[in-house]
């Protein structure tokens, strides 16, 4: 009878260890199910950039480039508006500019409006009395072919 008990003992264990496996196995794949319907839902659900709403004002910055304040007011209740400064060559019409901006990337983002104060040669002082999200004191642009290169000079305070 002993050796009866450990058989059956064994034979139990054996089959209570394969129903863990195949528990285990259909727990893993419903974790792998989930983790990729939760990655698409994130994908999905993520915003692109806003589209940018109006062209705010243009300096030249010599007689083929300009600077271009664009307002996007897509912002959420923390950040309602946002301004973005791109280097680019002139454009004729505004539509031109912001179809031309989906392929940019801005100086400067910033809260504050009217950055440009003043423009010379191959260099533009800005002032900025908000926050400023992104910067960067150098940016081109191209036309036929040539490079043109502007700097920044930025002053910055917080209200």
């Amino acid at each position: 009878p002993m050796g009866m008990i450990l058989s059956i003992k064994s034979g139990l264990k054996l089959e209570l260890s394969m129903q863990n496996q195949k528990a285990r196995k259909w727990l893993c794949r419903v974790s792998i199910i989930l983790c990729i319907g939760q990655a698409l839902y994130i994908y999905m659900s993520f915003e692109a950039l806003p589209e940018p709403t109006r062209v705010v004002s243009i300096n030249n910055v010599d007689e083929k480039g300009a600077v271009y304040e664009v307002l996007y007011d897509s912002g959420c209740a923390t950040v309602p508006f946002l301004y973005r400064y791109y280097v680019m060559e002139r454009q004729g019409t505004t539509e031109e500019v912001l179809e031309k901006l989906k392929t940019k990337t801005p100086f400067l983002v910033t809260k504050s409006t009217a950055a440009v104060r003043n423009v010379m040669r191959d260099r533009v002082k800005l002032e900025v009395a908000d926050t400023i999200y992104d910067y960067s004191n150098t940016a081109f642009y191209k036309v036929n072919g040539e490079i043109k290169i502007i700097k920044f000079d930025l002053d910055s305070t917080m209200p």
